[in-house]
């Protein structure tokens, strides 16, 4: 991973996102990069938790790349 930004500073779980009627979200923006050299090297997702100290769940968010040659 070269860089990571969390684009979301707060999250209100019992409440709508600020400005919508929507649920809570999360967003990150992830910069990686494959410095691989075989045929299954390579980048297939990212996981990102946001957790609250102590015994609390998280929220999680996976992303899975799909290329196309």
């Amino acid at each position: 991973m070269i860089s990571g930004q969390v684009l979301t500073p707060a999250i209100a779980l019992s409440d709508f996102a600020n400005g919508t009627t929507k649920a809570p979200f999360a967003g990150v923006k992830l910069t990686l990069t494959d410095t691989g050299s075989t045929a299954l090297a390579g980048i297939a997702g990212a996981e990102v938790a946001f957790c609250i100290a102590g015994n609390n769940p998280c929220i999680e968010m996976l992303a899975t790349i799909t290329l196309t040659p």
